[in-house]
């Protein structure tokens, strides 16, 4: 009796028909196999909701056919086999169910700073830089599963980079879980030095 399995896959899946009664090939009378989303137990002279379908080889072949791989939206869905004979005939070939994953959510970019941060030098960092390693650290946040850190404030030209603002970045970094752990948050007062900036760094890039 022939059955249908189904393979998982990423926005795709597999199916493969076995236990046909003879090798699938015109010479035996078949003339496609394939897939239909409506239920099919009972042979029928048509067939419709047709998902993915095969032609039989003119001969040869196995008692087995198969799809690799189908594009398809994600989600849970249950399909029926088929196959068809030369008098047009359609015969069942057993259900199965396949679950079509959603792509994986690809990680950011390690991040660097552009501005040279060396301990015993004075720390510069734009405005456009500091809010740009926000962003990424809420790329990040989202790539972990996490909604973007909402404290961030806009760092404007001129601005001082205080305790706070870094604080901030210390907290959103530290509630992802990172393996290499986050530098102690600032205290107000606390000089900035450059090991909190390359340490947020370190910390951000192991996740």
């Amino acid at each position: 009796m022939a059955s249908l399995s189904l393979s998982d896959g990423e926005e795709e899946f597999g199916w493969r028909i076995t236990g046909l009664g003879s090798a699938f090939n015109q010479a035996n009378g078949y003339v496609e196999a394939g897939i239909t989303k409506y239920q099919f137990t009972h042979s029928s002279s048509s067939i419709s909701g047709v998902v993915d379908s095969v032609r039989a080889p003119a001969s040869g072949g196995s008692t087995s056919t198969a799809r690799r791989w189908v594009g398809y939206d994600p989600g849970t869905y249950d399909f029926w086999g088929y196959t068809r004979v030369k008098d047009g005939t359609y015969w069942p070939a057993g259900s199965d169910t396949v679950t079509v994953d959603s792509p994986a959510a690809q990680r950011p970019d390690d991040w660097g700073w552009s501005s040279v941060i060396r301990a015993g030098r004075p720390v510069r960092i734009s405005a456009y830089e500091w809010n740009q390693f926000c962003n990424r650290i809420n790329d990040f946040r989202l790539y972990v599963g996490l909604p973007e850190y909402g404290a961030f404030e806009r760092a404007y030209s001129g601005d001082p980079i205080t305790a706070e603002i870094v604080e901030h970045a210390v907290y959103a970094i530290r509630a992802m879980d990172p393996p290499v752990s986050t530098p102690r948050a600032p205290a107000r007062g606390d000089l900035m030095r450059a090991s909190i900036f390359l340490d947020l760094m370190d910390s951000l890039n192991s996740i």
